[in-house]
């Protein structure tokens, strides 16, 4: 139903109150018709709204997945690097090791042999790189392979003297018939 001035004079307003009352009609009817435009191009935009929030969902959801991969990267990183500096210093004890069998007088032939029954663990190490408990590392080695042990010692060859007797003759100076008589008396 609409306010029209034939409904008002009807209900025997004054004429000139009926204007002022549809001018008022009118004012609120064109403030709703804005909003309503305003509602209207709203729901519109809408659609652009939920296309731009999914996109922002997806990227989201990607940012979500490389940060996943980001995060499995960096542990994959963590534990290769934990797994090479416990290879170092494994290293370094083995190394350490087989300087303190060797100081003990091992055969360097089985040093190899003896540093597999070494337990790494309990070496400890300083700063530097020594060893700082090779003695309960390694008397253990030193009692299981006694037989390799030992110092040795650097000892010259033996001189052996010469025969003593008359010198060889000079076969060079000799001509064939002196030769010849000093071997044939020989023989004799």
């Amino acid at each position: 139903m609409t306010l029209t001035r034939k409904m008002l004079k009807a209900m025997g307003v004054e004429d000139e109150k009926v204007e002022q009352i549809i001018e008022a009609h009118a004012e609120t009817v064109d403030a709703l018709k804005q909003e309503r435009d305003k509602y209207k191009t709203d729901a519109e935009s809408l659609s652009n709204v939920a296309k731009e929030r999914d996109a922002i969902k997806a990227r989201i959801e990607a940012l979500d997945t490389v940060k996943t991969t980001a995060e499995t990267v960096k542990a994959e990183y963590d534990e290769y690097k934990a797994k090479v500096e416990a290879e170092k210093v494994a290293a370094r004890k083995q190394a350490a090791a087989e300087a303190a069998l060797l100081a003990e007088g091992a055969n360097p032939k089985a040093v190899k042999l003896m540093l597999k029954d070494i337990d790494l663990s309990k070496m400890e190490l300083d700063d530097a790189g020594k060893p700082t408990n090779t003695e309960a590392v390694i008397s253990p080695i030193k009692t299981e392979y006694a037989d390799f042990f030992g110092k040795q010692q650097q000892q010259g060859v033996n001189t052996v003297k010469p025969p003593t007797g008359t010198p060889p003759p000079n076969y060079d100076d000799m001509t064939d018939e002196d030769y010849y008589k000093s071997t044939v008396k020989k023989k004799e």
